[in-house]
């Protein structure tokens, strides 16, 4: 759930099970883990995902206003794989 630079992400829930609060329940206390160490809660969410914007919003976050991608490139070739 957390990535590598600390952001938020990879949460998914199951189709049947969404609506109901409970990626809410899992991010307080996600969130609230990190606080204990100091960690600040930051993600990246991709521009056209309503849902996860939605959610995010209704946790009380604004949106920045500024847009971040990520790519990887391999050390050896410069080759973009992500």
């Amino acid at each position: 759930m957390t990535h590598g630079d600390g952001s938020l992400g990879a949460l998914w829930t199951e189709p049947a099970y969404r609506r109901r609060g409970l990626a809410k329940v899992i991010l307080k206390s996600h969130l609230a883990d990190q606080a204990k160490y100091g960690i600040p809660g930051f993600c990246y969410v991709e521009a056209d995902n309503a849902a996860s914007m939605a959610l995010w919003e209704s946790l009380g976050w604004q949106r920045m206003p500024w847009i971040s991608y990520w790519m990887y490139v391999t050390s050896k070739t410069g080759q973009v794989i992500g």
